[in-house]
């Protein structure tokens, strides 16, 4: 039997549309697979805190130990997925209801998009009332990946109080408070540069820091500079406080770490 040219043109006009849909249902999978989203930034942490006590991460279950001490720079950690995952501190003082010390959550960390790599520098919010824990958590990221933060640079990241000047061999640059600074010294045959380094006070220049860099080919060097106003006191002894005429007074801090590419 022949079929009407209507129903033969309506046949077709379905087919079409069928097809097209089907071809559109298709598309954003087939995008997918040639685009995979990007795994989550590998991270590394810093605590600016002035209690001590061990931060950690609750991944599913478990909790990982990522800074055994403040100013602690923390080794790479992948995450499995974008989180976010929780963040725990060991109590300076026993819960007064079970008397145990077991980590107490005190906020939460997603890995940035867009980048493969970042610093985490994380600020605790003063306790309340009664507490020895954080109120909150403040998060700053510092993009790592190498377009970035290219191979043979230093990186200054300044979260101080005051100016801050660093001679590096015969170079001397300064970096505001606030303000991240990426610079490539030169370094000698064996890839060292001496890193002068003082901060601006109203009496003049106070020196913190004599140290050598090393920055070898394939190699990157962080530095922090940043504020104690406890003068670093969690990392004295009770004997060595004993023995000192009063409490350390407030100080800046030059911290360094290296990392590959």
């Amino acid at each position: 039997m022949k079929i009407p040219l209507p129903l033969r043109l309506l046949a077709r006009t379905l087919g079409a549309v069928i097809a097209i849909t089907l071809a559109l249902l298709a598309a954003p999978a087939k995008a997918l697979a040639q685009n995979p989203p990007k795994p989550p930034a590998q991270l590394r942490f810093l605590f600016i805190d002035e209690s001590p006590g061990a931060y950690s991460l609750k991944v599913g279950r478990d909790l990982h130990v990522i800074s055994s001490s403040p100013y602690a720079i923390s080794s790479p950690f992948s995450p499995p997925d974008r989180g976010p995952f929780d963040i725990y501190k060991k109590p300076l003082r026993p819960d007064p209801v079970t008397g145990l010390l077991d980590p107490v959550k005190i906020g939460s960390i997603s890995p940035p998009t867009g980048a493969s790599a970042a610093l985490a520098i994380i600020t605790p919010r003063p306790p309340a009332p009664g507490s020895t824990l954080p109120s909150g958590l403040d998060i700053e990221f510092i993009n790592n990946d190498p377009s970035a933060f290219p191979e043979g640079s230093l990186r200054i990241i300044h979260r101080g109080h005051a100016t801050m000047a660093a001679q590096l061999g015969t170079e001397t640059i300064t970096v505001e408070r606030g303000a991240t600074r990426l610079h490539r010294p030169t370094t000698d045959a064996r890839h060292r540069v001496i890193a002068r380094v003082a901060a601006q006070s109203p009496e003049g220049w106070q020196f913190i820091s004599d140290t050598i860099l090393v920055i070898r080919p394939r190699q990157r060097v962080t530095a922090l500079f940043f504020h104690s106003p406890s003068g670093m006191r969690h990392f004295y002894t009770a004997e060595e406080l004993n023995d000192m005429s009063g409490p350390p007074p407030p100080t800046h801090v030059w911290l360094t770490y290296t990392d590959s590419l």
